[in-house]
């Protein structure tokens, strides 16, 4: 083991210690965020874009509401989220909606 840090060593070109890492760009931010996936504020932008679609089936609007239900909890606000938005959530039309968000 030593021997084989003391070849890497030997092997290595040396840097400032205060030089930063050189910048990687063989990484590609799709596959990033495909691993890491979205951040929350996107997700729950697009359930309430899909909750609001009325073109969408009454059963991809409530899961999209389910849907923003869960990432809401997990957070302490919802920053990002219109106010007309909240209107629909809390006034819904349906009344499976209305079950879905009481």
């Amino acid at each position: 083991m030593d021997s084989l840090l003391r070849w890497s060593i030997e092997h290595s070109t040396p840097r400032s210690p205060d030089a930063p890492p050189p910048a990687r760009k063989d990484l590609d931010p799709g596959i990033i965020d495909y691993i890491l996936g979205k951040p929350d504020a996107v997700l729950m932008k697009e359930a309430l874009d899909v909750a609001l679609d009325e073109k969408r089936d009454e059963d991809a609007r409530v899961q999209a509401l389910d849907d923003f239900e869960m990432l809401v909890e997990h957070i302490d606000n919802a920053n990002g989220t219109h106010p007309r938005r909240i209107v629909f959530i809390a006034k819904p039309r349906n009344p499976r909606t209305c079950s879905q968000t009481s």
